[in-house]
C-alpha cells in the first residue's frame, strides 16, 4: 500500500470528510492542495465526475499538479477559456483550440474524471456531444478518404494550411502525402494516399521532417468547434444582416467590410466567435457530465469574476453598437451571467474559507472544518526545517516531502547532511511534483514541496531528442524570413528569397528564368526548392532534400554581408582565406597551450553546501552529458592549472547550465565572473536566465550592452572595479580596457567563433 493510500484511509475516517461525504455543503480551512485531495477521495466514493472551479488559472495548476500527485494520474484534464470576449476582433491561439477540443473529447469519451476550469469557461456556448462526434474524424490505414475532401474537411474546421508542418493545427499536402498536427497528438502526422486510399499513418519529426513510426489510426479533432467553412461563413453573413433589420443599411461602414470579408473572403479575425449562431442546439460545459459534483474554490472570488466578464461583455457590446460595428447581444454570443452565477451558488461543495473556521453553511448547518493549513516556505532558511520536522513528529503527525523523479538522491544527501532522519520515522520522500505543501491535522501528516526547499525545483521533462541529418540547420532556418542571409556550402552567402514549388502542373515553373522553364514543365512530380539570389541577379534552385548545404547567416550585428557571385571565385577565395588563416591560429594556439602549461592559475574552493543547494534547486533532470561535463569543469576549476575548455552542443541541450554552475563555483570561491555574448539580443537573454537561475542566492548579476543608458554603464563600471558586481554579462563591450575586473576568475564565451581577430587577441590578453 503506497503513502497516499495509507493517508486516504486515515482522511476518509475523519469526521469533517464523513459529514462531507453524507450531506455535501461548506468547507472552510483547507488548502487547495489538500482540497484537491478530498476532491478525488468524493469523486471515487460518490461514483460522479468532479466539475472543480477556480477563480485563476494559476488556481487550476496547481490543483491538477495535487491531484495527480494523491493518485489520478489520468483522468484529470484543464479546460481552458480565451483570455478575451467574443467580441474582440482576434483569432484565438491554436493552442488553445486544440486544449478545448481535448478536453471535449476526453469528457465525451469517459476517459476524464476530473475537469479543473474558470469561471469564464462556464460562459463558453459549445457544441452538444452528437455535433461534437461529428466534427471528429478517425482515420485508418486502407481506408478510402479523397485527399481533397480531406483538406476542405480540415480548413472547415479551423486547421492552418502551411508549407511546413510544426505546430498543433497546422497541416501540409504535398501530392499524395498529407502532413497534420491534430489535437491530443505529441507529434504531427503523415498521412501517405495511394489514389484515395490512406495507405499509412506515421509519426514525424518536424525538425528534420523524416517520418517514423506507423499508427494503426489517428482521431483528427476539430479545432473549431463549431464548423466554420466557406459557406459557413456565408450562411452567418445572411443571420447576421437579418438580425440586423433584414438588410446591410442598418449597420455602420465596417460592420458592411466584415459582412462582406464573410461573404467574399471567408471571414475575418475572430468570427469564428460567432459560429455558435449557427448551430441548432448548444450546451454548458455542466451539461456534457453526467450528474456532475461541482466544487467551487472561493465563492466570492468566483462571483467577482462571473461579474466582471458580464460587464466586459456589455461594455464591448454597447461599444459595438456605438461605433456601428456587428452587435449581437451577449446572452447570445455566451452563456447569461445570471445562469453562471446561479450554478456556482448551488455548487455541491463550496470551499469558502482557506483559513479561518467557524460559521455555518448555506443550509445553516456547521462547515466543515479540515483545520487544514499551507506549510512554509524555507528559502534561505533551511537549517530551520530540521526544526520544523521535529515539531510535527511530537504531534505524532508523518512527515512526506514531494520532489520530483530524478531528484531524490540529491535530496537525501541534502537531508542527511542536516542530521535530518529519512523513513517513517522523520521524513518520507515521494515522487511527484508539488509547488506548495499543507498541514492537515484530520489525516495526520504534514506535506512540502522540494520548491519550498529549494527555489526553482520543479521538474520540467524535456522531450526527446533524436540525432537527424537536418536538425543543426532546421534549428537555424526555423525563423528565416525573406529578405535573410544564407551560406550555401559550394556557392557562399546568398539572400534568401522564397520556398515555391516547381514541376507538376507547371505553376510553380511560371516564376523560374525563362532557360529553366521547359526543363521544370517537363517533369512529372511537383519539387520544392528554396530560391536564394546572388550577386548580379543570379538565383539557385535548392531542392529541400539538400537543405544540410544551407545555414543561417551569423556575423557582426547591424552589418549586411556582402553577396557572392554564383559560379565565381569569390567564395573559394574566401575559404582559401580562411584556411591559411586557420594554419596560422593554430600555430599561435600550440605557442599559447604551451604556456599555458607551465602558468599556474588560483584554485577554486572544494564544493560547498550552498553550492549543493544550488545544484539541487536545477529545473531539469541532468543528462549523462551534462554530468560528465560539470564534474571535468568541476576538476578543472580546483586544479592550479589554468582552464581552456570547449563545450559544445545542440540547442536545447543544457550548455548554459554547466556554465552557470561553473559561474557559481567560482563567485562561491571569491571569484568574479565574466560572461562574453556575441550579440546585444542574446547577452539580454543571458542576463535574464542568469537571474531567474540565481534567484534566492546572493549573487549580484549585471549586463553592459547598448541597451544600457551611459549613466548605467557608469555605475555598473565602478561597482565592478569595487568588486561588487560578482557576474558581469556583456558583448564585445566588455573586452574593453576600461572594464577592470579585480578579481577575474572566469572568462565564458558564448559562440566564441562569431568574434573576429581584435576581440580573440584581447580574450588572449584577458587569459
Amino acid at each position: 500500500m503506497s503513502v497516499w493510500e495509507e493517508l486516504s484511509r486515515t482522511l476518509r475516517a475523519s469526521a469533517p470528510y464523513r459529514a462531507l461525504r453524507e450531506g455535501l455543503g461548506d468547507v472552510v480551512r483547507l488548502p487547495v492542495p489538500a482540497a484537491a485531495w478530498v476532491g478525488e477521495l468524493l469523486s471515487r466514493d460518490l461514483g460522479r465526475p468532479l466539475v472543480v472551479v477556480v477563480p485563476r488559472e494559476a488556481d487550476a495548476l496547481h490543483w491538477i499538479e495535487s491531484a495527480r500527485l494523491f493518485g489520478r494520474e489520468e483522468g484529470v484534464l484543464y479546460f481552458p477559456a480565451p483570455s478575451l470576449t467574443p467580441y474582440q476582433e482576434a483569432e484565438t491561439s491554436l493552442l488553445v483550440r486544440a486544449q478545448e477540443s481535448v478536453a471535449l473529447d476526453g469528457i465525451l469519451s469517459g476517459r476524464v474524471t476530473t475537469v479543473v476550469t474558470t469561471p469564464r469557461a462556464l460562459f463558453r456556448r459549445l457544441p452538444d456531444a452528437k455535433a461534437f462526434a461529428a466534427a471528429a474524424l478517425t482515420v485508418r490505414p486502407g481506408e478510402d478518404h479523397s485527399p481533397e475532401a480531406l483538406t476542405e474537411r480540415l480548413l472547415r474546421h479551423g486547421f492552418r494550411r502551411t508549407d511546413l508542418v510544426y505546430e498543433v493545427g497546422d497541416f501540409a499536402v504535398r501530392g499524395g502525402i498529407l502532413d497534420v498536427f491534430p489535437p491530443g497528438e505529441d507529434a504531427p502526422v503523415r498521412l501517405d494516399f495511394f489514389g484515395d486510399t490512406l495507405e499509412s499513418i506515421r509519426w514525424f519529426d518536424p525538425q528534420s521532417q523524416r517520418s517514423e513510426d506507423t499508427l494503426d489510426s489517428v482521431c483528427l479533432l476539430p479545432l473549431f468547434l463549431f464548423p466554420g467553412g466557406v459557406d459557413d461563413a456565408r450562411d452567418l453573413a445572411l443571420l447576421l444582416s437579418e438580425q440586423a433589420g433584414g438588410g446591410d443599411a442598418d449597420w455602420g461602414p465596417d460592420a458592411q467590410d466584415m459582412l462582406e470579408a464573410l461573404r467574399n473572403r471567408g471571414g475575418f479575425p475572430g468570427w469564428e466567435n460567432y459560429l455558435p449562431l449557427l448551430a441548432s442546439r448548444t450546451v454548458s460545459l455542466l451539461d456534457l457530465m453526467k450528474d456532475p459534483l461541482l466544487f467551487a474554490v472561493d465563492p466570492p472570488a468566483l462571483e467577482a469574476e462571473v461579474t466582471h466578464h458580464a460587464e466586459r461583455l456589455q461594455g464591448d457590446y454597447a461599444s459595438r453598437l456605438d461605433h456601428g460595428r456587428i452587435a449581437v447581444p451577449p446572452e447570445e454570443m455566451e452563456q447569461p451571467a445570471g445562469w453562471v452565477s446561479e450554478a456556482l451558488a448551488g455548487a455541491g461543495i463550496r470551499l469558502r474559507d482557506l483559513v479561518m473556521s467557524g460559521g455555518g453553511s448555506r443550509d445553516g448547518s456547521a462547515a466543515a472544518d479540515f483545520g487544514g493549513t499551507l506549510t512554509d516556505l524555507f528559502h534561505g532558511q533551511l537549517p530551520r526545517f530540521p526544526q520544523e520536522v521535529d515539531v510535527a513528529r511530537a504531534r505524532g503527525e508523518r512527515c512526506i516531502l514531494v520532489t520530483p523523479p530524478g531528484h531524490r538522491q540529491r535530496m537525501e544527501e541534502l537531508l542527511e547532511a542536516r542530521e535530518v532522519r529519512l523513513g517513517r520515522g522523520g521524513v518520507e520522500i515521494v515522487s511527484g511534483e508539488l509547488e506548495r505543501g499543507f498541514r492537515l491535522p484530520v489525516a495526520g501528516v504534514v506535506v512540502y514541496g522540494e520548491q519550498q526547499l529549494l527555489p526553482q525545483a520543479k521538474l520540467q521533462r524535456r522531450p526527446g531528442r533524436r540525432n537527424a541529418r537536418f536538425g543543426p540547420f532546421l534549428s537555424g532556418l526555423r525563423d528565416l524570413k525573406v529578405g535573410d542571409y544564407v551560406v550555401h556550402s559550394d556557392h557562399g552567402i546568398g539572400q534568401f528569397v522564397a520556398l515555391r514549388s516547381v514541376g507538376g502542373d507547371g505553376n510553380g515553373a511560371a516564376a523560374l528564368p525563362p532557360a529553366l522553364r521547359p526543363a521544370a514543365e517537363s517533369q512529372a512530380l511537383e519539387t520544392e526548392v528554396m530560391e536564394i539570389a546572388y550577386s548580379s541577379g543570379k538565383r539557385l534552385l535548392l531542392p529541400l532534400s539538400r537543405l544540410d548545404q544551407v545555414q543561417k547567416y551569423s556575423g557582426i550585428e547591424g552589418v549586411a554581408p556582402r553577396l557572392d557571385q554564383l559560379g565565381g571565385t569569390s567564395w573559394n577565395r574566401t575559404k582559401a582565406r580562411v584556411k591559411s588563416g586557420m594554419r596560422d591560429m593554430a600555430g599561435e594556439l600550440l605557442k599559447l597551450y604551451a604556456e599555458r602549461q607551465i602558468a599556474k592559475a588560483p584554485a577554486m574552493l572544494a564544493d560547498s553546501d550552498l553550492l549543493h543547494q544550488f545544484e539541487a534547486a536545477f529545473p531539469y533532470e541532468e543528462s549523462p552529458d551534462q554530468l560528465e561535463a560539470i564534474a571535468t569543469i568541476r576538476e578543472d576549476l580546483q586544479r592550479e592549472r589554468p582552464m581552456d575548455r570547449l563545450l559544445c552542443g545542440d540547442v536545447g541541450y543544457g550548455k548554459t547550465e554547466v556554465a552557470m554552475r561553473a559561474a557559481f563555483k567560482a563567485v562561491d570561491s571569491g571569484y568574479q565572473v565574466a560572461v562574453l555574448s556575441p550579440t546585444t539580443i542574446l547577452a539580454d537573454q543571458h542576463l535574464e536566465t542568469f537571474r531567474k537561475r540565481f534567484s534566492g542566492f546572493p549573487i549580484t548579476i549585471e549586463m553592459i550592452s547598448r541597451f544600457r543608458s551611459p549613466q548605467e554603464v557608469k555605475d555598473i563600471k565602478k561597482r565592478l572595479a569595487e568588486g561588487k558586481v560578482d557576474i558581469l554579462v556583456g558583448t564585445h563591450r566588455l573586452l574593453s580596457k576600461d572594464m577592470q575586473f579585480p578579481k577575474l576568475g572566469l572568462l565564458i564565451v558564448d559562440e566564441e567563433q562569431r568574434f573576429g581577430v581584435a576581440q580573440k587577441e584581447r580574450l588572449k590578453q584577458f587569459k
